[in-house]
């Protein structure tokens, strides 16, 4: 025999050999990483390439991480080039890859690197490989890695078999690595339904045949106190004794024969301490492939407390109607002490909001003017929340009432329009108001509630819609299902919308859209709830429509009686004039004032300084009997307070109504107090009251009171200024309106308006459009609040035209008018009141 075939028998021989001794190695290794570091040396000691190693391939980022690596140790050189020339990781490209064939079943095999082409020539001289075998390990069906052979010192073919052994170990290599895989993914199946049933609430075991358990939960070894091992293999009796074990087992035997389902059956069992329990037990039965029964799968809850709970509930009935009482006991003592919040609370806010009135309409300095608004804006919030409290009180009590009057629909939109777009103009929104043709002009309906819904909803669209957004309020008549008639009004903004899963807790007391409204916007989350419940009692409905980031439409319909056309006339004539301190003269009027509180009494005096009222003063109701007693005939009327010391108002009321002077009998006597309530008014009423004015005084709700029962003199000489002259240029009543009918104010804000200059800026020559963009804006705003609307018309258009560079001589010659005309009208009327600047 030739030595060279002895040496290539003896190589295939050993190739046999590493075959099988890697065979053996990888048939039953759970250690993955310690059998390939064996087979990396064994294979390389053979093939004695420069080094050997195992790549896993990345992908998702083009990348092979070096896991495990044999380096022969003749090669002194080795350790370091395969730090710096191979490293942790081997990148490559697409262009790389199809070189190398790597996502199929086949070697990349070279003897001599520099036999390659370019550009692959270069990529391996890169990692120092001179010869390599890089055989795929594809293990389902997908490429996994690489086992790879180099050398890097000098090129040498390799002998014939070679590839041969090395694909043969990479088939072996990737049967193991494909069970190891699906043993780790039946070990993790088997542990998660592990944890899944041991974690259920319910007793969870299985039984064969002859009662012996196969397996359980840990809930039921919980139940058992006993562990699974000791469960496990136990037959009923050893579980449950003789009786339980008994009755079991019958109930087992009865299901597995006839194949049928025992599904929560409840049992009292008796225990061995003598104490009892019930269980709620389902039993199914597992086939097995002949279509028998083989395994009864129980399922167990224990269920001893909810039997317990069914008796004490019946125990508790009694209990619980006495518990109903209590409550309504409990409900009488709210409304109780929510009256007497309201008092304690409303009479501070009542002397902050009164003398802020009375320091704005003087001649303070500007800061000290500046921080009184701020005290009074405040102030008012804090009363609307009151407010809010103690209206769904009301609500919720069932003492809020719905008063029918005629309602003039332009009257109901202007009042609201005129509060909200002061609000509006600050943040820069456009508020327009829409009424359908067919709309009536005056409808039977409760406007006080009306005005509440309508501010509400407008406050909430100015409050959530950023500045320069839009608010519309569309308004129109339809007809209900019955044929009855029907109020429709719509607000609608550009605001932050609503999420639909949030808008069910819109209505609900006390809730908002999410946390972070109350955080970001404030409120007290009743406004929306009351508006339901106001439409509601109208007969009515409400609803919203939104989405997030694209604004809402908040809506209701009410019943509403449509007043026929001669009707509608009448109520227009029956509508009252608009009385303001000015324009009311109680000259030779006297009037008793009973008010404990001391800066109580100086609101009210300021508040009728400008009627011409006489007015006495009591500071509590002991006195107010005694100042009337001595002279009945002096007083044309009494306000009286009702929370007093020493003799409260109602305590007084009678003792005035039981003097002997006739008099007595028929002095009007008015209640004005903080105490709102229903009942609150009754009681005044009961005690000889003609009438009540609720607390903080708003001064037209107190002369209009007033007038109903002494009769006002004569008008004052702002009053015989006829207004609807200065129309369409200024608006008087709709401007004073807008400040609560406040006509020092409204005075001092047209000279400022005639004083500031604006006009003069916005028109002097060479100042750029942006300039005078800004003072068109700022004379449009001036102008609305002063309900000068051609100005503000005019100002609007020549701020757009500045804008797109359009102005011309029309729009200037337009605004020139307007201001002329405007400023002409606001003279004279100052010169009737006799606010004429200087």
């Amino acid at each position: 025999m030739s030595e060279g075939l002895r040496r290539k028998l003896e190589r295939q021989t050993r190739h046999t050999d590493i075959i099988c001794g890697i065979s053996l190695l990888c048939a039953g290794t759970r250690d993955f990483e310690e059998t390939a570091s064996t087979l990396l040396q064994m294979v390389g000691e053979f093939l004695s390439p420069d080094r050997a190693y195992i790549l896993r391939d990345h992908p998702e980022d083009c990348r092979y991480e070096r896991i495990l690596v044999w380096l022969n140790p003749a090669v002194e050189e080795n350790a370091r080039l395969c730090e710096e020339k191979f490293g942790y990781y081997v990148h490559y490209s697409k262009e790389n890859l199809d070189h190398m064939s790597f996502t199929v079943e086949k070697p990349l095999v070279f003897s001599d690197v520099e036999a390659l082409d370019e550009p692959y020539r270069s990529y391996w001289l890169d990692f120092d490989i001179k010869s390599l075998i890089s055989v795929p390990l594809i293990v389902g069906g997908t490429l996994w890695g690489l086992l790879s052979f180099d050398r890097h010192v000098k090129a040498a073919a390799w002998e014939e078999g070679d590839v041969t052994l090395v694909q043969s170990i990479c088939g072996i290599v990737s049967a193991a690595i494909e069970r190891l895989n699906m043993e780790l993914s039946l070990y993790s199946a088997r542990e998660t339904l592990r944890g899944v049933l041991d974690n259920v609430p319910s007793g969870i075991f299985w039984k064969d045949r002859n009662h012996v358990v196969v397996g359980c939960n840990q809930k039921y070894a919980d139940y058992l106190q006993k562990t699974k091992e000791e469960i496990i293999g136990a037959h009923d009796t050893e579980l449950h004794g003789e009786a339980n074990a008994a009755k079991f087992m019958r109930e087992d035997d009865e299901v597995m024969d006839t194949l049928t389902p025992m599904l929560a059956v409840e049992d009292k069992l008796l225990l061995p301490d003598g104490s009892e329990q019930w269980l709620s037990t389902s039993k199914i039965p597992i086939l097995d492939k002949h279509g028998r029964a083989d395994t009864l799968l129980c399922v167990m809850e224990v269920i001893t407390g909810r039997k317990h709970a069914e008796i004490e509930m019946l125990r508790r009935d009694k209990e619980l109607s006495e518990a109903k009482d209590q409550a309504e006991r409990a409900s009488l003592a709210k409304s109780d002490f929510l009256s007497r919040m309201s008092h304690e609370i409303r009479t501070p806010i009542n002397a902050i909001m009164g003398m802020t009135t009375i320091a704005l309409a003087s001649s303070t300095p500007e800061k000290t003017r500046s921080c009184l608004m701020k005290i009074d804006k405040s102030s008012k919030q804090l009363l609307g929340i009151i407010n809010d409290i103690l209206d769904m009180s009301k609500i919720e009590s069932g003492k809020m009432d719905v008063q029918m009057e005629n309602v003039r629909l332009d009257d109901l939109l202007t009042d609201a329009a005129n509060i909200i777009s002061v609000r509006a103009e600050e943040k820069k929104q456009r508020l327009s108001v829409n009424v359908e043709p067919g709309a009536p002009a005056v409808f039977r309906g409760d406007k006080l509630r009306l005005s509440q819904i309508l501010l509400n909803l407008l406050t909430n669209a100015v409050k959530f819609t950023p500045d320069g957004g839009q608010l519309r309020l569309d308004v129109r008549a339809e007809r209900g299902e019955r044929g009855g008639a029907l109020m429709y009004f719509a607000v609608t903004d550009t605001g932050i919308g609503i999420d639909p899963s949030q808008q069910a807790k819109l209505f609900t007391s006390f809730e908002q859209a999410d946390g972070g409204i109350a955080r970001k916007y404030g409120g007290t989350g009743l406004g929306l709830a009351i508006c339901k419940k106001l439409v509601e009692l109208m007969g009515g409905e409400i609803g919203v429509e939104s989405e997030p980031g694209k604004g809402s439409r908040f809506y209701f319909r009410i019943p509403a009686q449509v007043l026929s056309a001669g009707e509608a006339g009448l109520a227009r004539a029956e509508a009252p004039d608009i009385k303001t301190p000015s324009r009311v003269d109680l000259s030779g009027r006297t009037v008793l004032l009973a008010e404990d509180v001391e800066i109580n009494r100086e609101i009210v005096a300021e508040l009728l300084s400008g009627t011409g009222v006489t007015l006495c003063e009591a500071t509590d109701g002991a006195e107010a009997v005694r100042l009337y007693s001595r002279e009945p005939n002096k007083y044309d009327l009494i306000l009286m307070d009702v929370n007093m010391p020493v003799m409260d108002g109602l305590e007084a009321s009678r003792a005035i109504r039981a003097l002997a002077a006739p008099q007595a009998k028929t002095v009007p006597i008015v209640a004005m107090t903080a105490s709102v309530f229903r009942e609150d008014v009754e009681q005044c009423l009961s005690a000889g009251m003609n009438g009540h004015v609720p607390k903080p005084v708003e001064v037209m709700y107190l002369l209009d009171t007033m007038c109903k029962y002494i009769a006002p003199g004569k008008r004052a000489k702002a009053a015989d200024f006829d207004r609807q002259s200065l129309l369409p240029h200024i608006d008087i009543a709709s401007g004073l309106a807008a400040l609560r009918n406040n006509e020092k104010l409204y005075s001092v804000m047209l000279r400022n308006f005639l004083q500031s200059g604006l006009y003069a800026e916005l028109m002097r020559d060479g100042a750029p459009n942006a300039a005078r963009e800004v003072q068109a804006r700022k004379l449009a705003d001036v102008a609305r609040n002063l309900s000068m609307r051609l100005l503000q018309e005019a100002a609007d258009e020549a701020a757009r035209a500045f804008a797109s560079g359009k102005y011309g001589v029309e729009c200037g010659k337009k605004l020139e008018e307007a201001y002329n005309a405007t400023a002409q009208r606001a003279r004279q009327y100052l010169q009737a009141t006799g606010d004429l600047p200087q």
